[in-house]
């Protein structure tokens, strides 16, 4: 997320409550991709205190989580069949990646996402009559075995042993927005990505190309 996807994501939101002539309210942490310039008439957007993301919004409640096991076991799948296969293990490219997260998203049920809202109880349990007390919710009851026993299939040569659970939350530190920095960094980073384009002459690097008709499918 950049902070210009996300202001022309909501000034679009705006607009499109505008017509329906409908205010509504939305919920954002305080990431610094999440940028609005200018005052909406349609559109409140209401941060969220520091560091409460896993407790009040769904997504940070288990929805993410959810949508990135079952692409970790799409993933593992893929690699798993191409190694039985006797074929090369795949370098997924962007249109492959993108329908798995596809695929990954539609194994996310409604009750997860349900039971999310539920979790963080930001829509007070009796405006949904739920009842308080709800046992712990539990991500995905299964999943994690499916993965463990995805990883224990694999050959011992072809990949390090690790947990189902650290397998899915590797990448979990990696950032994933837009980073403000000054100008003397952005300079900095130019030269060095400079420098290193200059080393690299010469060395011979193939990159993959998808067929026009693949990528417009």
């Amino acid at each position: 997320m950049t902070g210009d996807i996300f202001d022309r994501w909501i000034k679009s939101l705006n607009h499109t409550n505008r017509l329906k002539h409908r205010k509504i309210l939305v919920l954002v942490d305080n990431a610094s991709s999440h940028i609005v310039s200018e005052e909406l008439d349609y559109v409140k957007v209401q941060f969220w205190p520091p560091n409460t993301t896993p407790y009040l919004q769904p997504c940070g409640a288990g929805i993410i989580n959810s949508f990135k096991a079952h692409y970790r076991k799409l993933y593992l799948q893929t690699v798993l069949e191409a190694i039985n296969s006797e074929k090369e293990i795949p370098r997924l490219n962007i249109k492959e990646a993108i329908n798995l997260c596809s695929e990954a998203w539609r194994n996310v049920t409604t009750q997860t996402i349900v039971n999310c809202w539920r979790k963080t109880e930001i829509v007070p349990l009796i405006e949904w009559n739920w009842q308080p007390d709800v046992q712990e919710y539990t991500e995905n009851p299964g999943l994690e075995t499916d993965i463990e026993q995805l990883i224990s299939d694999f050959p011992a040569d072809s990949m390090q042993v690790t947990a189902a659970n650290h397998y899915i939350h590797f990448d979990d530190t990696i950032e994933t927005e837009e980073v403000v920095i000054d100008e003397e960094e952005i300079i900095e980073e130019i030269l060095q990505t400079s420098k290193s384009d200059s080393s690299n002459e010469g060395n011979d690097i193939e990159i993959e190309k998808i067929p026009h008709s693949m990528a417009l499918e």
